[in-house]
């Protein structure tokens, strides 16, 4: 066959580059079609923004290995559309994945370099580095190029080496910018003896030409490419960035004109268009949602323009909670805004409301007078305390007299407030608006005798120090009202305006306050009492038509070596992103037959990035490694068998390594943590990485499949063969250094292993040393013609029930483990299933019971005395009690007691759990939550045994714990059924909706808990940015932007889940205009759903509400009848 490919060919003697066709064919290569039409020079490395979301810009010039870039932080930017990128928050940075050593070493040999960017500035009073390469070796620490800006100017150096071999930087700088709205074409480009700068396509400054060649020789070929910040992040520059391309040539003044007229034109056509269609003014100022993890800084994730980060004036007595959450320990910690709050308070003025959330956990509830959160300079804005198990907002208006609704009972008070204006008073022309946000400590220690008149208290909400709370304060220019889990718990009546606030006010929160913050942001306008519910139910109680419980499993990577040919092997687990492995060469490796593949000094590695299972193991700080193989020859030293990723800053040693060291086993690991300086980095500075090793005795026999486990716990690295644990190491600090770009191997790249694997799996958790075991008794003995079943790795999910029939009177175990245990209903009449998940159960005497009785979930709970009962539930009457909701077979010799019973009693859930204690008696705990159910709020509720202690969850928090010595749950029935919406007799009627149930033949843990939680509820990965922590409802409900270019369907970029698109009914009447919109030639034309407006008309009903937005350009203006531009209408469309 022939292929066509298109290239350049450029001679700088004539100073002309070609277009020229070459075809490559059987019996050699030809050119043709060579013409005299002048090119544009072609980049080394291209970067157009246009991918519009995500962490990684790619490089698209095509030219050898692709510099492709990395953000340090998803939230720090901002994606254009159709093209371009934002770099709006700092500390942020794009830095290529590896070094730039194509550009730096072409650039070298033609001793010609050039940049060209379109860029906008966001402030004209900011210094940074918008282009960089890392700094030339042996050159005082000068970088081998960048653009920087310097106030208004831009500042172009380059580092470049005499003849003599001295190294210096020679530079230019810019007049300055005049706006920050407009873009500019930048080029700098360097010819062997002078470096010029163009802006918009005229020359801006030029270096004096030098008499001698100056090369760029120094130039180090290791250096990094970033943009928006030096490598060190410590120069940051905050802009828009539409293309930036890079050449190993020197840019001709023609060049630059030609390409700036291009790309000019581009930008302008685009700004024509109303792109950013969605982005209509949002309330949401400032936000914090406590991901980082480490450091002192909290970053401001609202999206704004203008980022409000907040400091902790130390690091002491302060935790972060992962993987949400910053723990205040101590009374004494301080953090506080950087600089004054004045975009959120200008907001506020202009429309004279605000809106304060907060998610808390308090750790002490006899506080007085601690502040969770406060907005003030030096006099007192408002505030929202805690007193006890009381909570108080404030705010000091400027009339005299405030009047109290008492929610609860209806009575009023009338409160006096002193007005005066002096700095000790809590009023509100004491808020200057320069506030700085300022959480855990109070800087002015005059706050403390603020007025008292602006305060006004809850009735005792905070009821225990393990609960979260979401609390809310709003104002709206007349009512001032707090909130506590969607409850309103007051209402003041103040008109004022807030006008009279300062720009310089920074927000404070924890002045003599500890506890646990998940998330806070601050709104300008004042939320209303639908939207404060909403927000809270969004955490708490999902909205069942968009999210979809989720039961998590440690099982990320699972081989199972079945292919029997090809030269891939194929993750089974069914985990998201398969991680696939190939092999370097097909003639090193053997198939089983039925399973296996035996590997003679070959090795596997994975297509892409772990990036799914290092990201997950890191979030959990946990791991397991499991496999069944067989050594070929156990005489052989350092041979790799399992390589898990790259340890950052840990030079150049793995995440993981498993060794074969002839008949020992050696396991190597990389940990972070500020005690270690085990190892030094590549320039000879202390690295905060452990990297350990340990090894095994002689443990391995050739010839024979063995099982092999290594696992980590966040503390304790342990190597189990056969079941049997043959060293247990503690090691200090997390495997957060670990790369999650990194790949995963099997054998050894270098020097090869001999062997045959069987399987192997890898967990995100650390498996105990009974999972170990009965792993490893499963798969023992089981013959060479056999397949290992997936079940060689135990499963502890035993039942599980999704409740998506939608119809009928069965519903479904859907867990594949063994016999399914399905449930009936005894009166079908009563069950009313919920769409897309979810079985209402209602009545007075409906049950529904397993047909077949769960022996499977029974009998292994009693083997292990472990288990988990874990389900979601809404409850529609709270008045009732008691009412089963869930009943586990019956105990023996204990008076026909349930094992396990779950009951509803008014707003509280009450639990019995059946043992045998040490003695041979029954023991029936009984445990009870304080109040938490809320009527059509959806619950996670989670029974948890170990063998010690009986655990009750509820929404991922422990609510109750009893501890037992020496119980067994030896008297369960092995055959009892499992009940639910009602008790055996029929006299315990529960009425509710079920959107999940599970049992597990384990106990979960209180993280595995959560995680289930966190899986459902917002269903977070650890790749996604909480741009929306909070969880705020988003009223755009669908949105058409008509970029689509080609094709009949006009796809709905709302971002909701249930997309709407549309669908022409001719498409030869529709033109697809550039870069957006679409033109409708014919009357006979028009675009219709694919399918109902569900969603919008549900929420458009609820609300009483709805908005249409459009841009149109009329073609006709005689066009009558009417002319009908859009509708929503069951009706036929003419």
């Amino acid at each position: 066959y022939q292929r066509r490919v298109h290239g350049a060919l450029t001679s700088r003697e004539i100073g002309q580059n070609y277009d020229v066709g070459l075809t490559l064919g059987e019996r050699g290569a030809f050119l043709s079609n060579v013409s005299t039409t002048p090119v544009a020079p072609y980049p080394r490395a291209l970067f157009r923004f246009n991918e519009r979301s995500g962490v990684i810009v790619h490089d698209q010039s095509g030219e050898g290995s692709p510099v492709n870039l990395l953000a340090n932080d998803m939230c720090s930017l901002g994606w254009l559309v159709p093209t371009g990128v934002h770099l709006r928050s700092r500390p942020s940075v794009l830095q290529s994945f590896q070094s730039a050593t194509g550009i730096v070493n072409a650039a070298k040999a033609a001793n010609a370099f050039s940049v060209e960017m379109l860029l906008a500035v966001d402030s004209l009073n900011m210094s940074g580095v918008v282009v960089g390469l890392s700094q030339a070796s042996n050159c005082n620490n000068t970088p081998a190029f960048a653009v920087q800006q310097s106030g208004a100017s831009l500042r172009c150096s380059l580092a470049v080496t005499a003849a003599n071999g001295s190294c210096f930087s020679v530079t230019v700088m810019s007049a300055p910018l005049e706006s920050t709205v407009d873009w500019f074409h930048i080029v700098a480009t360097w010819d062997g003896r002078s470096l010029t700068l163009y802006i918009n396509g005229s020359l801006q400054a030029r270096t004096t030409g030098s008499v001698e060649t100056l090369a760029l020789s120094n130039w180090n070929s290791a250096g990094f490419l970033t943009l928006g910040n030096a490598e060190d992040m410590g120069q940051q520059w905050l802009g828009k960035l539409h293309t930036v391309a890079i050449y190993s040539e020197m840019l001709s003044l023609a060049d630059v004109q030609r390409s700036y007229e291009v790309l000019a034109n581009q930008v302008l056509s685009e700004d024509t268009c109303p792109v950013e269609l969605v982005d209509f003014w949002y309330p949401l100022k400032l936000s914090y949602s406590f991901r980082e993890g480490r450091g002192p800084l909290v970053h401001d994730t609202s999206g704004e323009d203008t980022p409000l980060n907040i400091l902790m004036t130390s690091e002491s007595g302060v935790q972060w909670i992962k993987p949400q959450g910053l723990h205040i320990a101590s009374t004494a910690i301080l953090l506080h805004s950087v600089e004054p709050a004045t975009n959120f308070i200008n907001s506020v003025k202009e429309r004279n409301g605000f809106s304060a959330e907060v998610w808390i956990a308090a750790n002490n509830l006899s506080l007085v007078e601690g502040q969770i959160l406060r907005l003030s300079d030096s006099g007192c804005g408002f505030a929202i305390e805690q007193h006890g198990a009381r909570l108080v907002f404030v705010l000091d208006p400027l009339n005299d007299q405030l009047i109290v609704s008492n929610v609860s009972s209806g009575n009023q008070t009338n409160l006096s407030f002193n007005a005066t204006g002096n700095t000790t008073d809590n009023t509100t022309d004491n808020t200057t608006a320069n506030a700085t946000v300022a959480i855990g400590h109070r800087i002015n220690t005059n706050l403390s005798s603020c007025s008292t008149s602006g305060r006004h208290n809850s009735s005792d909400v905070l009821t225990s120090t393990w609960a979260t709370y979401h609390i809310v304060a709003t104002y709206d220019g007349q009512w001032k009202k707090l909130y506590v889990n969607g409850v309103l718990q007051f209402a003041a009546n103040v008109t004022n305006h807030l006008d009279v606030w300062s720009n310089l006010s920074a927000v404070y929160a924890g002045h003599r306050w500890s506890g646990k913050l998940y998330t806070m942001a601050l709104f300008a306008r004042s939320l209303s009492q639908d939207e404060v519910l909403q927000k809270y139910r969004s955490v708490v109680a999902p909205n069942v038509t968009s999210l979809k419980p989720k039961i998590w499993y440690p099982l990320k990577v699972f081989y199972e070596f079945r292919e029997g040919t090809g030269t891939v092997v194929h993750d089974t687990a069914g985990q998201g992103r398969a991680l696939n492995l190939a092999m370097n060469e097909a003639l090193d490796f053997r198939w089983v037959e039925h399973q296996g593949l035996t590997m003679v000094r070959g090795w596997l590695r994975s297509f892409g990035s772990a990036v799914d299972v290092i990201t997950e193991a890191k979030h959990h700080n946990a791991f397991t490694v499991e496999l069944w193989m067989s050594f070929a020859d156990i005489g052989t030293s350092s041979r790799d068998i399992v390589t898990i990723t790259q340890a950052l800053g840990c030079h150049d040693a793995n995440g993981l390594k498993l060794m074969q060291e002839g008949a020992h086993l050696q396991v190597l690991m990389a940990t972070v943590a500020a005690s270690c300086k085990s190892l030094v980095d590549t320039v000879g500075t202390p690295s905060d990485c452990c990297y350990e090793s340990h090894k095994s005795q002689a443990v391995l026999t050739p010839n024979t499949r063995m099982h092999v486990v290594v696992t980590w716990n966040g503390y304790w690295k342990t190597l189990y063969v056969n079941g049997e644990q043959q060293f247990r190491y503690a090691l200090q600090g997390t495997i957060d250094n670990w790369d999650t770009n990194g790949l995963f191997m099997l054998g050894d790249a270098d020097d090869g292993w001999s062997g045959t694997l069987y399987t192997v799996a890898i967990y995100v958790k650390a498996l105990s040393p009974a999972d170990v075991q009965v792993n490893y008794q499963t798969g023992v003995g089981v013959s060479t013609n056999r397949l290992f079943p997936l079940v060689t790795y135990w499963n502890p999910l035993k039942i599980f029930y999704e409740f998506t029939e939608g119809n009928g009177a069965i519903a479904h175990d859907s867990s594949a483990d063994g016999s399914p245990a399905n449930l009936m209903a005894n009166t079908p009449g009563n069950l009313s299933w919920v769409h897309p998940q979810g079985v209402h159960v209602h009545g007075s005497a409906m049950i529904l019971r397993t047909i077949t009785n769960p022996t499977k979930f029974l009998q292994a709970a009693k083997a292990r005395n472990a288990l988990s009962l874990e389900m979601w539930i809404s409850a529609k009457n709270l008045a009732t009690a008691p009412a089963r909701i869930v009943s586990v077979s019956h105990a023996l010799q204990c008076n026909g007691t349930n094992a396990i019973a779950i009951e509803q009693h008014g707003q509280s859930l009450h639990i019995s759990f059946t043992t045998l204690d040490q003695s041979g008696s029954c023991a029936v705990q009984k445990l009870a939550t304080r109040t938490v159910l809320l009527t059509s709020s959806r619950y996670q509720v989670v029974l948890t045994w170990d063998g010690s202690a009986v655990r009750l969850y509820v929404n991922g928090a422990l609510h109750v714990v009893r501890e037992l010595q020496s119980s067994t749950l030896d008297n369960w029935h092995p055959h009892g059924p499992l009940e639910i919406g009602n008790q055996a007799a029929l006299n315990h009627q529960w009425t509710g909706t079920l959107y999940a149930l599970a049992l597990y033949a384990q106990a979960l843990s209180g993280s595995e808990v959560e995680h289930n939680h966190a899986a459902a509820v917002t269903q977070l990965s650890a790749t996604t940015c909480p741009l929306d922590s909070q969880e705020h409802w988003f009223p755009l409900k669908i949105a058409f932007s008509f970029q689509e270019s080609e094709g009949s369907l006009v796809h709905d970029v709302s971002g909701e889940e249930l997309g709407f698109n549309l669908a022409m009914n001719n498409a030869s009447n529709f033109q697809w205009l550039q870069p957006q919109g679409l033109r409708i030639h014919s009357g006979h034309s028009y675009l219709q759903s694919t399918a109902p407006a569900v969603n919008f008309l549900n929420w458009a009903k609820a609300k009483n509400a709805f908005t249409v937005d459009m841009w149109i350009a009329p073609t006709d203006f005689s066009m009558a009848g009417p002319a009908r531009i859009f509708a929503l209408s069951p009706c036929t469309l003419r």
